[in-house]
């Protein structure tokens, strides 16, 4: 008989799944993806033109590459529940941060420590509670883990219209984000169980034993390379969606909700997707994901309207995150588990790689064509990409004999 919900266990794991709620709110909803609702007001400004807005995205994707990076280093993995608090700090004093800079320089210096923060987050607290999920038998709550990306975007959407509607400038907004982050890390601190923390021996990554990247597989490294695209495909629509409303006198209407949609969606959308997954298995939920996320791109592209920016929005946020997880799980279960921390560090930085030349390409499109029409072709491109090197890699896979 599965626990009741009244268990000492069980509180102690839902404890632990709102702990990493809050955590992950603050570090990705807010600390890494309230720029792009601000972005738009920041630039109406003068303070930022379309290349430094996609630099600076830029700098942000490469501080969280390398702080993914860093964090899979052996050396914190005994001391992953000081690091996540010093993150989350980190977290949202960079918020406060990019409200006051100066130049350009400055705060892309901010966005990339921001980028490392959110990394060593996302990272850390992650690991904490799924390894308490995974010895309580309560797996499912990992959903409610990664919830927190969606409400985090949803709480970000609604700081920049109300700072609007209250008269307030761009650099209020990063204020005010930044206070909601300190209330998120306050509710972080007192719900994750101190016990959640302990025996983080038994959390460190396995090494690799001294074997080389060639023991990975071809069915890994077409899996690899494909998350890469991803991480190209996403992060163009993920950074630029507010300010392609802005700059489409059509589209504005819908601008103020787009962000809310992203969040919206993004809440339940690993849920639903490991719904699929129980259902078709994994490879096929992962492609099908990239598809929904290319469509709405590509919906966007073939008729811009109010309603089809919403569209877009809802299939961004109801598809990233959940893609996100499907891909490093996948990875996990393709090498033994002496490689299983290497494996994720690969799949981390092909992403962080996609995803920071991403938004900086757009940037660039936009400044030489004064449209956004050939970055979102890009990633849509680089979607089926990611879908083609999928089941390549689902085919090799069948071909080579089992990891064991």
């Amino acid at each position: 008989m599965a626990d009741q919900p009244s268990t000492p266990q069980a509180l102690s794991a839902l404890r632990a799944a709102f702990g990493g709620f809050c955590a992950m709110a603050l570090a990705m909803g807010i600390g890494r993806f309230f720029y792009t609702p601000v972005l738009p007001p920041m630039i109406e400004a003068g303070r930022l033109a379309a290349v430094e807005a996609g630099l600076a995205a830029g700098a942000n994707f490469l501080g969280y590459l390398l702080g993914a990076l860093a964090a899979s280093s052996p050396r914190f993995a005994t001391n992953r529940h000081r690091w996540l608090i010093v993150a989350l700090f980190a977290c949202a004093a960079t918020t406060l941060l990019s409200g006051v800079w100066v130049n350009f320089t400055l705060f892309a210096a901010i966005r990339f420590a921001a980028g490392i923060a959110s990394a060593f987050s996302l990272i850390f607290v992650s690991a904490i509670v799924m390894r308490l999920f995974q010895e309580q038998g309560r797996p499912g709550l990992i959903a409610v883990h990664f919830a927190g990306v969606g409400t985090g975007i949803v709480i970000s959407s609604a700081i920049v219209p109300a700072a609007i509607a209250l008269g307030w400038g761009w650099s209020a907004m990063w204020v005010a984000a930044a206070a909601a982050a300190a209330l998120l890390l306050f509710a972080h601190l007192l719900l994750l169980p101190r016990e959640a923390a302990g025996d983080e021996a038994a959390a460190a990554p396995a090494a690799m034993d001294g074997k080389p990247a060639s023991a990975f597989r071809p069915a890994f490294w077409a899996l690899l390379a494909g998350y890469g695209f991803f991480g190209f495909g996403y992060s163009v629509s993920g950074t630029f969606i507010n300010t392609i409303a802005k700059a489409d006198a059509a589209l504005l209407p819908a601008e103020p909700w787009v962000w809310f949609a992203v969040g919206l969606a993004g809440i339940p959308s690993v849920y639903f997707w490991n719904r699929i997954v129980a259902r078709i298995g994994l490879v096929l939920t992962y492609s099908i994901a990239c598809v929904v996320e290319a469509a709405g791109i590509l919906l966007l592209l073939w008729y811009a309207t109010p309603l089809n920016l919403i569209v877009s929005g809802v299939t961004l946020g109801g598809t990233f995150m959940a893609i996100t997880a499907l891909g490093l799980a996948k990875a996990r279960s393709m090498v033994p588990p002496s490689m299983a921390a290497a494996a994720l560090a690969l799949m981390t930085a092909s992403f962080g790689l996609g995803q920071m030349i991403g938004p900086v390409l757009a940037g660039f499109l936009f400044d030489h064509s004064g449209s956004f029409g050939p970055a979102l072709a890009a990633a849509v491109a680089a979607l089926a990409i990611t879908v083609v090197l999928t089941l390549i890699s689902r085919r090799l896979e069948r071909s080579e004999p089992s990891t064991g």
